[in-house]
């Protein structure tokens, strides 16, 4: 760890920027789905696979990418992950059918997972406790910058082109990046700190963060949380465009509103850390907001429908809450790594991802029963009491083992 304490606006949107392709490459496509589906002969609510199928590739990679981190450093890892994003972004857009879109979008979530564990690392690495604490809250605000202004760039590029330039864009972006990450970026992982990789090592290493009470809980918190906001927003095009009287560029606005409030979520929980309010202290917060949000909008539901207008507060509360929950329960867990910081950040993403991606895919079998906001409710639901019975854990944990070989913990997260 070097003796900063801040490392500068700069880096906090370059490296948030970099943790936002997941987001932004979802949210950004969200608009462009019924163009899509109309143009490749996909079924209706087929396209909602692309997103489901980048997020597998997604999860695919951070723990592996954490791994090479660990062994090649953190810039040659951004570097190739990046530029194999715009590969991949730019085969999107040349796709001729919906396999092809399909499996581009794979590798796609692949090399964008490989990017997303790596900031949080550096950031751990490089600056004590309390700082390491508010400069993660802030590069999650900047992440939540992404769904804010994702959905409506793409509800105007589909205006005015069509889906593909949606993914032409994504790979400037990633290409915009990685010259950043080339020319201002230095290594922070030095060479004696350094770890070989062997599948025999990392198995140990894994399975010695997951055997910690306080990665465990925080991990699957996080994951949790995540799985709510995402299963909404997967199954938002069903459900605006089902259910209400909106346009493309209304969808977008409504998108960018519900998903920023993801960013002011973080900002707030950065304002917590700066008061030196713990990790748990906020998760509890949050989780207790996603309960009442999610209720509400269950409640409704069952008695009668919910407005359009009903339906776009509580969701932004939903998404407000799990924005005060991430960086805190993120974190949480990285507190636990004394070193090895790039496979515990990658092995949280995959949990992370794993989650998300085995809830998001069984959306399409719920939507032949029932209603997309029943069907993501009941997901939103499912994924709420994982969270709490994961809190719960987390509070019940008073002391745990000493710091030991790379893993360790704190005693109030």
């Amino acid at each position: 760890m070097t003796g900063r304490s801040s490392l500068g606006i700069w880096f906090i949107f370059l490296f948030g920027a970099i943790c936002a392709l997941g987001p932004m490459s979802i949210d950004m496509s969200l608009p462009g789905i019924p163009n899509l589906e109309n143009e490749l002969d996909a079924q209706a609510g087929k396209g909602s696979l692309t997103l489901a199928i980048f997020l597998a590739g997604f999860c695919s990679t951070p723990l592996v990418s954490g791994l090479v981190a660990d062994r090649f450093g953190r810039r040659i890892t951004l570097q190739v992950g990046l530029l194999c994003y715009s590969l991949a972004a730019l085969a999107c857009s040349l796709s001729n059918d919906f396999i092809e879109l399909l499996v581009a979008r794979a590798f796609q979530g692949a090399a964008a997972g490989a990017c997303v564990a790596v900031p949080f690392s550096i950031v751990r690495e490089s600056l004590p406790e309390r700082a390491a604490r508010t400069h993660i809250a802030s590069l999650t605000a900047v992440v939540g910058l992404g769904p804010l202004i994702a959905p409506l760039l793409g509800g105007v590029i589909i205006d005015f082109w069509t889906w593909r330039m949606v993914h032409i864009v994504q790979a400037l972006v990633g290409a915009a990046i990685w010259i950043g990450v080339c020319l201002t970026y230095k290594e922070t992982l030095l060479p004696h700190l350094r770890k070989q990789i062997s599948f025999s090592s990392a198995f140990i290493r894994c399975q010695a963060f997951l055997k910690n009470s306080v990665f465990s809980c925080s991990s699957i918190i996080y994951a949790a949380c995540f799985t709510i906001m995402f299963v909404f927003i997967t199954a938002s095009p069903k459900i605006f465009y089902g259910d209400y009287p909106v346009t493309s560029l209304h969808f977008s606005l409504l998108i960018c509103l519900i998903s920023g409030a993801a960013f002011f979520g973080s900002l707030t929980t950065a304002a917590f850390s700066r008061r030196g309010w713990t990790d748990r202290r906020v998760m509890v917060i949050g989780c207790t907001g996603l309960l009442v949000s999610i209720a509400a909008l269950v409640l409704q539901k069952t008695l009668g429908g919910i407005t359009l207008v009903m339906l776009v507060i509580c969701s932004s509360l939903t998404i407000y809450f799990f924005g005060l929950v991430s960086p805190a329960a993120t974190h949480s867990a990285l507190s636990t790594a004394t070193e090895d910081r790039g496979t515990a950040s990658g092995l949280v993403r995959t949990v992370q991802m794993l989650f998300s991606a085995g809830i998001s895919m069984t959306l399409p079998l719920f939507f032949k029963v029932m209603s997309a906001l029943s069907a993501a409710l009941l997901l939103m639901s499912f994924c709420l009491a994982l969270a709490l019975i994961a809190l719960i854990a987390l509070i019940a944990t008073t002391r745990l083992a000493p710091k030991v070989d790379g893993i360790g913990t704190v005693s109030e997260p």
